[in-house]
C-alpha cells in the first residue's frame, strides 16, 4: 500500500507538487508549534489562548462563505500568508510577546485557509484522480509532515539547540513553500483550461 502510494505520488506531477507543499508548510508549522505553545504559557492569559482556540475551530462555520472561491486564489492567499510569516519571524528578536500573538494569529488564519484549500483541492483533483486515493495520499503526507516537524524539534531541543535556530530554519523553509503554492495556483489554472477544452467549452484568450 505504501509503495503504491509513493509511486503514484512521484508519477503524478500535481500530487508530487502537493506532497512537497504539505511537507514544507506543515513541517515548519509543527516544528515551531512546541516553541509557540511554550511562549503561550509564558506570555498569554488563559482567555486569549481560549480566543485563539475558538477562532481556530471556526473553519467549518465559515466554509460556506468560500464555497465559490477559486482554488487558485486560495493558494495565492496562502502564499501571501507565508510571505508575511517570513517577515514576522524578525519579531522574535524585537518582542517575544508580540511575536507570540502574531504567530498564533497567522497559524489560526493559515489553519482555516488550509481547510478551505483541502475542500477545493479535492473538488478539482477529482478530474485527475480517484478521490479516495487522493484523500489517503493527503492524510498520509499531513501526518508525515507533523511527525517530522515535531520530531525534529524534540531532538533539536534534547540536543540543547537554541530557539533562535528554529526560527531561522523556519524562515529559510517558509519562503520556498510560498513560491511552490504560487506554482500550484498556476497549475490549477492550467487544469481548468484543460477540463474546459475536454468538455468542448471555449477558452477565451485576449487578442
Amino acid at each position: 500500500m505504501y509503495v503504491r502510494l509513493l509511486r503514484h505520488t512521484f508519477e503524478n506531477p500535481l500530487m508530487r507538487l502537493q506532497a512537497t507543499i504539505l511537507m514544507l508548510i506543515l513541517f515548519v508549522d509543527w516544528m515551531l508549534m512546541p516553541l509557540i505553545t511554550k511562549m503561550e504559557g509564558l506570555y498569554l492569559p488563559v482567555y486569549m489562548i481560549g480566543i485563539f482556540m475558538l477562532l481556530g475551530a471556526a473553519d467549518g462555520l465559515i466554509q460556506p462563505l468560500f464555497r465559490k472561491v477559486k482554488v487558485e486564489n486560495v493558494y495565492r492567499f496562502s502564499a501571501l500568508l507565508d510571505l508575511l510569516q517570513t517577515g514576522c519571524y524578525t519579531l522574535f528578536w524585537v518582542d517575544e510577546t508580540l511575536f507570540t500573538y502574531v504567530m498564533l494569529t497567522l497559524f489560526t488564519v493559515q489553519g482555516i485557509t488550509f481547510e478551505i484549500a483541502r475542500v477545493h483541492t479535492t473538488a478539482m483533483m477529482q478530474h485527475e484522480l480517484i478521490i479516495k486515493e487522493f484523500m489517503i495520499f493527503r492524510s498520509f503526507f499531513v501526518s508525515l509532515a507533523i511527525f517530522a516537524g515535531s520530531g525534529f524539534t524534540v531532538i533539536y531541543d534534547l540536543l540543547g539547540g537554541p530557539a533562535q535556530g528554529l526560527v531561522l530554519l523556519a524562515a529559510a523553509l517558509t519562503l520556498p513553500g510560498a513560491v511552490l503554492q504560487l506554482v500550484m495556483a498556476r497549475q490549477f489554472v492550467k487544469m481548468k483550461k484543460r477540463i474546459m477544452e475536454k468538455k468542448g467549452w471555449t477558452v477565451w484568450k485576449p487578442s
